[in-house]
C-alpha cells in the first residue's frame, strides 16, 4: 500500500475470541484494557489524522505466538477492541476503516498484530457508456 503507516500491537487475548466461553464482565475488562493499550500505542506512532481524510484501508497482519491453526475471522474479531482504540487515538470513526483481507504472518514469540493503514484514493474510471457514440 503506497503512503502507508504501520502500527504494531501486542497479541490479543484468546478470551476476546468469539469462540471463548468468557463471562461478559471478564471479557469487557480484558477488552477495555486491550483497547486502552492500542489507543496509547497508536498515539505514540507517527500517524497524523490529516493523512486520512477519506476512507482508510486497514490491512491486519497477525503474527501468532505459536505454531497452530488460526481462523482469520476469529483473529479479526479478537482485535475489535484494538481497532476501536486505534480509531479513537486517530480521532476517526472506525466505520472509515475498510478492512483488507487479513494475513497470517510468521510466528513471533509473544505474538504481534501489525496494522497497515493507507488512505483510500477514489479513482473514477472513464468508461464508454452504452448508447454513447
Amino acid at each position: 500500500m503506497g503512503n502507508s503507516r504501520i502500527v504494531t500491537f501486542s497479541w490479543p487475548s484468546s478470551l476476546l475470541s468469539p469462540n471463548a466461553r468468557t463471562h461478559w464482565a471478564a471479557k469487557a475488562k480484558i477488552a477495555k484494557a486491550y483497547r486502552r493499550e492500542c489507543y496509547f500505542l497508536t498515539l505514540a506512532s507517527p500517524l497524523t489524522p490529516w493523512e486520512f481524510e477519506g476512507g482508510i484501508a486497514l490491512q491486519l497482519v497477525f503474527h501468532p505466538p505459536m505454531n497452530r491453526q488460526y481462523d482469520d475471522d476469529n483473529l479479526v474479531a479478537r482485535f475489535k477492541a484494538g481497532r476501536d482504540g486505534m480509531a479513537e487515538a486517530m480521532g476517526v470513526n472506525d466505520f472509515r476503516f475498510q478492512l483488507q483481507p487479513p494475513r497470517i504472518g510468521k510466528i513471533i514469540q509473544g505474538g504481534r498484530v501489525v496494522a497497515i493503514l493507507a488512505p483510500i484514493l477514489v479513482v473514477i474510471p472513464i468508461m464508454k457508456y452504452i448508447g454513447e457514440d
